[in-house]
């Protein structure tokens, strides 16, 4: 082996070597737990800066069952009275969602890449 292919073969291996095989200097921003809490039959703000892999934990803390459901159908979250349930965002871009069970309770999600 030539050294120049000797020294190429070795640049690969240490770039696989990184976290995720990325290049130096594009280290993977790691995923975050966003809370969005239900309340006097409202949503609470959706949290700014959600990223796929983030995950949304709803917490319904009404005495009413409550859901978070995609108008799109990509997501469907039951929240019996008093319960939290937790929901990995899976794919970038806006999300309007609202309650099933009181469609006057809706919100977005902006998720990005």
């Amino acid at each position: 082996m030539t050294p120049f292919r000797c020294l190429v073969t070795v640049l690969a291996v240490a770039v696989a070597a990184l976290p995720g095989g990325q290049a130096a200097g594009k280290t993977p921003v790691a995923a975050k737990i966003h809370v969005i809490v239900i309340d006097a039959m409202r949503f609470g703000a959706p949290p700014a800066g959600l990223r796929v892999g983030d995950t949304i934990e709803w917490v319904n803390r009404d005495l009413f069952d409550h859901t978070a459901t995609a108008r799109d159908k990509s997501f469907n979250v039951i929240l019996p009275s008093n319960t939290k349930r937790r929901m990995v965002l899976r794919r970038a871009g806006s999300f309007a969602f609202y309650c099933i069970y009181h469609p006057g309770m809706r919100g977005r999600l902006v998720v990005r890449q």
